[in-house]
């Protein structure tokens, strides 16, 4: 799973990107944010395409990445309503 983690992800951002969405809430994909994989379609740069959480094997992470995204989405406008 660590070889094409959270691919669904990548497919429709790559799906709403071509219809013209505003995309937010891209997030640290690497090591050092605590994420353990070798690829994915949801990585771009080195950043995931919104927030990805494992509750497999990092379940103890998700809430305090749940928190931190929103309060990146309320500072990149996405709440704002346009």
């Amino acid at each position: 799973y660590g070889e094409n983690f959270a691919e669904g992800v990548g497919e429709l951002h790559d799906v709403f990107e071509a219809k013209g969405s505003k995309m937010f809430g891209y997030t640290d994909a690497s090591a050092e944010a605590g994420y353990e994989h070798e690829e994915s379609k949801t990585e771009r740069e080195g950043k995931f395409i919104g927030l990805v959480c494992d509750m497999v094997n990092q379940e103890e992470l998700a809430d305090g990445r749940i928190e931190a995204w929103c309060a990146q989405l309320k500072t990149e406008g996405f709440f704002a309503g346009d």
